[in-house]
């Protein structure tokens, strides 16, 4: 027994050694396995088309609009109880109390609004996009290998959801469901007004590269039965950049507690 251990301890040593010898000599290469190396025309060595399609998308972009004032098409028009705790956040705003949102405790928003903040950096590999957010670190991940969305109970509610993409032509949909309660949607133009996603929540981005690839535009749409009265529909435009991202760490700020009785902070569903 105590000489299978050994065997069994030794052979997982010489697999992570093999394995660290294979990124190192990937690194010598130019790529680690499995990943992304577009050519010119922004296609790659990838098998799966989806994946090998999106390899156009990597890189560092640099979305050119906020939250602050994302172009619309319409303003959200809120069911009743999402707008008492809108009107409740703007009193407290107004009164000149600092308007509390989970982001203080270090909680991430939700990626219909992380994607707003920021660099961000794509990449590819054969079954998924890893989506890079330099604010507070965020990561996120599309699944571009076919798969669908679990069914609701068995979801694991995180900030950023379970996403899948697709290619429509040449749009690049990305489906996103299961948030988190407390992974926030910031709403523009109501000075850091907050929503909290139900579990129905759906946040779908329509991605198009424009400009000979140096810029790509992406209609988002936020739907919410619990919380919107209708699809509350934004776009953003992100600029390519020869870029690295940094790296954000949150740390939590208990002084946010000091302005707030508990019956004070913002309601949710």
């Amino acid at each position: 027994m105590h000489m299978n251990g050994q065997q069994s301890g030794l052979a997982r040593h010489v697999k992570r050694a093999a394995l660290g010898a294979a990124f190192l000599m990937a690194g010598a290469l130019g790529t680690a396995p499995g990943m992304a190396t577009a050519d010119e025309g922004g296609n790659c060595c990838l098998k799966n088309p989806t994946a090998a399609r999106a390899s156009a998308l990597v890189g560092v972009w640099e979305p050119m609009e906020n939250p602050r004032n994302l172009p619309q098409k319409a303003p959200p028009r809120f069911t009743p109880a999402a707008q008492k705790s809108v009107d409740h956040q703007i009193e407290l705003r107004d009164s000149g109390k600092i308007t509390y949102d989970y982001s203080a405790i270090c909680i991430p928003p939700s990626s219909a609004t992380m994607t707003t903040l920021g660099p961000q950096e794509l990449l590819v590999d054969e079954k998924k996009m890893t989506w890079l957010i330099e604010a507070v670190s965020g990561m996120r991940w599309v699944w571009l290998d076919g798969r669908e969305h679990p069914p609701l109970d068995e979801l694991r509610f995180t900030a950023n959801g379970h996403s899948v993409g697709r290619w429509e032509d040449d749009v690049f949909v990305i489906d996103s469901v299961g948030f988190m309660d407390k992974a926030m949607v910031y709403m523009n133009m109501l000075g850091n007004i907050s929503i909290y996603p139900s579990p129905q929540m759906r946040f779908i981005e329509r991605i198009r590269l424009i400009e000979d690839g140096q810029a790509m535009v992406s209609e988002r749409t936020l739907i919410d039965p619990v919380n919107l009265e209708e699809p509350w529909v934004t776009t953003v435009r992100y600029e390519r950049r020869d870029w690295e991202i940094g790296e954000t760490i949150c740390m939590e700020n208990n002084q946010v507690f000091f302005y707030f009785e508990p019956d004070e902070l913002p309601n949710q569903h």
